[in-house]
């Protein structure tokens, strides 16, 4: 039987997912686009999220994952 590893490393400015056999196979920004307001939705999240830092409206809010928590 056939076994799938993968290793994820949760970097402050970037996030690597690593298979065994294949090596990395993921690597994006470590950062999240959000609705300021109670439901907090997720606009948009790694490279498409890191496009839009400074250039989002007032109702969007950029944050990093690991340093904001």
């Amino acid at each position: 039987m056939a076994s799938n590893k993968f290793a994820i490393d949760f970097d402050s400015s970037y996030t690597n997912i690593y298979k065994l056999g294949s090596g990395l196979v993921l690597s994006e920004p470590t950062v999240a686009a959000v609705e300021d307001n109670a439901s907090c939705k997720i606009k948009a999240m790694g490279k498409d999220a890191y496009k839009l830092i400074g250039k989002t409206a007032k109702e969007t809010r950029i944050v990093f994952p690991v340093f904001d928590g």
